[in-house]
């Protein structure tokens, strides 16, 4: 990318970050009592994950021009990365603004997407939502039903019409 090199082919870091911004969603978290915890959060794969330093340092880097050695690259991708997310400047976050991180009541995140509870209705992934986690499955509103657990329970309960019903509300699926 071109645009984002000065003429003497280094990397521009506002032009980057910039970059970065339309191309991916960021939390910057700093810590209220001036201790050094500190952490970037980056929105991957339907929520906001831990990790974002190294990731975006992994983007900038790649974003060099190839002739460029590793070690350059890395003091590069380490200095524009501290100059936009240091906590000697924290204005300078991508988000100067303070953010709830409380995921929506209501709403569970899966892995194709969002159950509203309320609703019963799939929505799609969004970085408006701040979801830090995610059930590692998909949801089906209509799973296929369980044909061998079935015929198990049918062969080993005497009363299997009357019971199977109770086993499903004693396990939550009733």
């Amino acid at each position: 990318r071109e645009d984002l090199l000065s003429e003497k082919g280094k990397p521009k870091p506002e032009a980057v970050f910039g970059y970065f911004d339309n191309e991916n969603h960021f939390i910057h978290l700093i810590s209220r009592e001036g201790t050094r915890t500190e952490r970037v959060l980056a929105y991957k794969d339907g929520y906001y994950q831990y990790g974002g330093l190294g990731y975006l340092k992994h983007r900038f880097q790649q974003l060099m021009p190839s002739k460029a050695t590793t070690h350059y690259k890395t003091q590069v991708a380490d200095k524009a990365v501290d100059h936009r997310f240091g906590s000697k400047n924290p204005s300078n976050s991508l988000y100067d603004n303070v953010i709830d991180l409380t995921p929506p009541e209501w709403k569970l995140n899966f892995t194709n997407g969002i159950l509203d509870l309320e609703k019963m209705e799939m929505e799609e992934h969004t970085p408006d939502l701040p979801f830090t986690s995610q059930i590692p499955y998909s949801y089906q509103a209509k799973p296929e039903k369980p044909e061998k657990w079935l015929d198990f329970l049918n062969e080993v309960l005497p009363n299997p019409e009357q019971q199977i019903p109770k086993l499903q509300e004693w396990f939550g699926y009733g």
